[in-house]
């Protein structure tokens, strides 16, 4: 089984995440299963901005016409805890098209009741709330809590450093606090920081469980690729993910470079 899982973040400004997040999900796959962690052009200029976040989907869906689509992969994994560009990719590829941030909060109703977000930034917290609440678990949030990172490249040197490290996981901790007082017993932390968590080994805070979001949407995704692959469970063409017309996908393909018939697919 082929994965592709897209984060967004840029090899000149996060190297050390991409690598470690390659790494774990390779431990959490499947003996087989090929997981292909990809960072992203100009990532991590801070996606908490709106504009910037609209760049990042222009370059995700240029990457998704030239490295993914029509190359044998059997899932998609949007690795960016904000969803970017998550709506076309399911329009446009006729693979399942896994969101790790969906699928996390749907695993921690599996594990607990109610849901804490660890956010970079108070920006960030925001986005999270209306996606929670868009995944139809807005009651089951206790809350968001806060860190003041600005740019997520800053976060890369805990990864070599075990003492920037420690420092990020005693922040997470005070900013968990909170959130376990209010009733959260399962916890999500996105992005560079949870990588860094579990690079740490860090599995509860305060005895909460924590969500390991890109491990846990690897074993998601080699479920849902299975179903796709023989129970034929694939992307629904009714309602909101309906495909563009091939002629509608050759037009796009000419104005903008992405977004063509993929050869050899089916809706």
């Amino acid at each position: 089984m082929k994965l592709w899982l897209q984060l967004v973040a840029s090899a000149g400004r996060l190297p050390r995440f991409i690598a470690q997040a390659q790494a774990q999900c390779d431990s959490a796959a499947n003996p087989g299963t090929q997981v292909t962690v990809s960072g992203s052009p100009h990532g991590a200029l801070g996606d908490q901005h709106a504009a910037f976040l609209h760049c990042d989907a222009h370059d995700i869906l240029h990457l998704m016409q030239q490295q993914v689509a029509g190359q044998g992969y059997d899932v998609y994994i949007m690795g960016n805890s904000l969803d970017p560009a998550l709506h076309a990719l399911r329009e446009l590829l006729d693979i399942p098209v896994v969101s790790a941030f969906q699928v996390g909060c749907q695993v921690a109703m599996t594990l607990g009741d109610r849901i804490g977000v660890v956010a970079t930034n108070p920006k960030f917290g925001l986005a999270y709330s209306r996606l929670v609440e868009s995944y139809g678990l807005g009651p089951k949030l206790a809350g968001i809590g806060g860190l003041t990172v600005t740019r997520a490249a800053d976060l890369d040197a805990a990864f070599d450093d075990r003492l920037v490290g420690a420092r990020i996981v005693q922040e997470v901790e005070d900013a968990c606090r909170p959130l376990v007082t209010t009733g959260a017993d399962v916890l999500l932390v996105p992005g560079p920081i949870g990588t860094i968590l579990a690079h740490q080994g860090v599995t509860r805070i305060l005895g909460a469980t924590l969500i390991d979001l890109y491990p846990t949407a690897v074993k998601i995704a080699e479920g849902i690729g299975y179903l796709a692959r023989h129970r034929d469970m694939n992307t629904s063409r009714l309602g909101l993910y309906q495909s563009p017309s091939d002629e509608s996908r050759r037009e796009a393909a000419r104005l903008y470079g992405f977004g063509g018939p993929i050869a050899g697919a089916g809706s």
